[in-house]
């Protein structure tokens, strides 16, 4: 089994307080998806959810910072990761630098989260449906990470 990946590519995962994954969102350049990202989107689950150890010592330090560039690595994936204030962890996996694109990505999907936390109708730290997030996600992904 060989993972094959073009320059460009980004997983991104919210993960509640709790460690439990709330959302998830896949953001490859091309438009056609490959059969290979189906089948290995535990593994890229796995790396994140590895990565967070790491991000819990960083934590530990107690800076005060939000962003966290290249928490960890593994294979051809460098990790980053953003904590807000209610301790909600944004995770990315990536394969090409962009720490600027990737800090103005996730300060816009927060400002986005936030708005969905003022929906009634969303029970916080459950996972997240919403079409509308998805899209917001996918529009910040093309603004700030070039996809």
């Amino acid at each position: 089994f060989i993972l094959v990946t073009s320059s460009g590519n980004y997983h991104f995962y919210i993960v509640n307080r709790f460690d439990s994954l709330i959302y998830e969102h896949d953001l490859v350049k091309s438009t056609s998806q490959d059969e290979k990202i189906d089948e290995t989107s535990y593994y890229y689950q796995m790396i994140a959810h590895a990565s967070l150890d790491n991000l819990d010592q960083k934590l530990s330090e107690k800076n005060n910072v939000l962003f966290y560039p290249n928490i960890d690595h593994h294979n051809n994936w460098n990790i980053s990761a953003y904590v807000t204030p209610g301790f909600l962890r944004f995770i990315i996996l990536y394969d090409m630098a962009n720490n600027d694109g990737i800090k103005n990505f996730f300060q816009n999907v927060y400002e986005t989260y936030i708005k969905l936390l003022l929906n009634p109708f969303y029970q916080h730290n459950s996972k997240i449906v919403s079409d509308a997030f998805d899209q917001k996600v996918k529009a910040a992904a093309k603004k700030f990470l070039s996809i």
